[in-house]
């Protein structure tokens, strides 16, 4: 398959985020995390690529971001396994459920890394990791500069 769009579905499969900080290192959120994507790859250029846009949904800690990736170089490894390298930017809306700061927006950058298992003709299941830098994501804490570690499985179907 040369080219392909594609639409995914994907939860935290470990409903747990390392926030990584040197003022709290062991500060952790619980919730299930829902991530969904649409987008299309292609493998016929020198080095494939794959484009997506993207909405996550934090229930733990209470906000939601939307935006546009991609991955800027896919290796099949063989014909059933898949790994890809690249990146996202997004908008980041915070509600911050039951407490009483206001809402705000800012932009986020996050790392990924990604393999995936082509099963079936039309279906790939991935394994996603994430590294985030995020500002004055919890305004309650002393230091507000996180860097974020958080894992999605995920099912895509392609067409």
């Amino acid at each position: 398959m040369d080219s392909y769009f594609f639409v995914s579905a994907g939860a935290d499969p470990i409903p747990t985020e390392k926030w990584i900080n040197v003022a709290d290192p062991d500060f952790t959120t619980d919730g299930l995390d829902l991530l969904f994507k649409a987008g299309y790859g292609t493998n016929k250029y020198f080095v494939p690529v794959e484009l997506y846009a993207y909405y996550e949904r934090f229930n733990d800690v209470g906000y939601q971001q939307y935006g546009i990736g991609g991955y800027i170089y896919t290796m099949f490894l063989n014909d059933k396994f898949q790994a890809l390298a690249g990146g996202d930017v997004g908008m980041v809306n915070r509600d911050y459920l039951n407490t009483n700061t206001e809402t705000d927006q800012f932009v986020n950058l996050a790392m990924n890394l990604e393999l995936r298992y082509v099963f079936l003709r039309n279906f790939r299941a991935g394994l996603q990791f994430n590294f985030e830098k995020r500002d004055d994501i919890a305004p309650d804490l002393e230091n507000r500069n996180y860097y974020v570690a958080s894992s999605f499985v995920s099912l895509y179907y392609t067409f």
